[in-house]
């Protein structure tokens, strides 16, 4: 989330490293001077807007994925969150209207529309039919007569608005930039055994070797 791995190294008397912890990488500051070199202490942490420790370059690991050169965030690595957070937040936001596209339901598929030469007293009769005889079934057939019956779509369906789409090609951005392949979070459409045999070896040299 913020490209910053940490982790602190226990020492004995003889300088020995006896243990190791991770360290929340948010509370931890490099130390810098105006020439992008490192104090005595090269990180401080700050918790609370307090510095509760101080560490030398030999008791703190600072593992940086994306290393940057900008001056204004030198000592900070450039996370994959950072790259993907207009993404993140389209898939928050699609994933948001689809599941208020069931629960609310405020837009209604369409209208039907039973013509101009419809009375008043004809258009409740209808509705209180459909109460009775259609709503919260599905599966049920209304069958109507009259003359002029129009039904207007409001809205498209999720398919029309290929909304699966979007959200597969949102998953397949983020992967990339984590170097992750869309089959190791569990999207399995168009696998085959020589597509899956060839991300195994990738697997292979980008993980388990390392």
């Amino acid at each position: 989330m913020l490209d910053a791995g940490c982790i602190e190294k226990e020492r004995n008397g003889l300088k020995w490293i006896v243990g190791m912890y991770p360290v929340d990488g948010a509370t931890i500051q490099p130390n810098i001077d105006q020439f992008g070199g490192y104090h005595d202490d090269a990180y401080v942490q700050i918790v609370d807007g307090m510095v509760v420790a101080r560490f030398g370059m030999e008791d703190l690991v600072y593992a940086m994925d994306n290393p940057q050169t900008d001056v204004k965030y030198m000592g900070y690595g450039y996370s994959p969150l950072e790259h993907l957070i207009v993404s993140v937040c389209a898939e928050l936001f699609a994933s948001k209207y689809n599941s208020s596209y069931f629960e609310k339901g405020a837009v209604p598929e369409g209208i039907l529309n039973l013509g101009e030469e419809t009375s008043p007293e004809e258009v409740d009769e209808f509705r209180l039919y459909w109460m009775n005889e259609i709503m919260g079934k599905p599966w049920a057939l209304p069958v109507v007569g009259g003359k002029g019956v129009e039904w207007v779509e409001w809205r498209q369906s999720n398919k029309d608005m290929e909304y699966m789409a979007y959200q597969e090609w949102l998953l397949k951005k983020m992967c990339g930039v984590y170097q992750i392949a869309p089959q190791e979070v569990g999207s399995l459409e168009d696998v085959n055994r020589s597509t899956a045999q060839d991300q195994d070896q990738v697997n292979e040299s980008k993980s388990t070797e390392p």
